[in-house]
């Protein structure tokens, strides 16, 4: 999947970084997880259309479609490691929520 639209800074051309604009209307919990992921969101919305989980080569390992925020989200079949989670909201006009979290 793909992340927003990234920003680059330089300063004296010594050091360069990237910095991603992501929604942070969507808080994970625990992090890092053992077998399943909650969700708290800022309340502009309630339900979300998608959630898609890539892991740290960009492979979608996990895509669970119309799921609620109220619902927790079982990773116990992932294997440990590092990965993104991007929320695609019911309500169109909302930017995707990228989150990173660890599965241990």
């Amino acid at each position: 999947f793909e992340i927003s639209k990234p920003t680059f800074n330089a300063e004296n051309c010594k050091t360069t970084s990237v910095t991603y604009e992501i929604n942070n209307d969507v808080e994970i919990f625990p992090n890092p997880a053992n077998d399943r992921l909650y969700f708290r969101n800022s309340g502009k919305y309630s339900d979300l259309s998608d959630i898609l989980i890539a892991d740290i080569h960009g492979r979608i390992v996990k895509n669970v479609m119309n799921m609620s925020l109220s619902d927790g989200l079982d990773i116990s079949q992932l294997p440990p490691g590092f990965y993104l989670i991007k929320f695609n909201h019911a309500v169109s006009s909302l930017e995707p929520s990228i989150k990173k979290f660890i599965k241990q």
